[in-house]
């Protein structure tokens, strides 16, 4: 998923990961969303979750990152 979304960053304004599919992360998944977040700020674009699962949802507050991506 990295690869994928950061090859679309200097080319966009809006990155919008739709992740209703989702139903777990592993403790990968909160570090590759920062460092996506990160890049997405530093070009002037902005990464936005939609769909995000109550499991997921639970996972970023606890880890106090539902506040960047809200």
């Amino acid at each position: 998923m990295q690869k994928t979304v950061s090859e679309l960053i200097p080319d966009s304004k809006l990155i919008v990961l739709d992740l209703s599919e989702l139903e777990w992360v592993d403790s990968m998944g909160p570090g590759t969303l920062v460092r996506l977040y990160v890049a997405c700020k530093a070009a002037g674009c902005q990464l936005q979750l939609v769909n995000v699962g109550k499991r997921i949802n639970e996972l970023l507050s606890l880890t106090n990152l539902l506040g960047i991506f809200a």
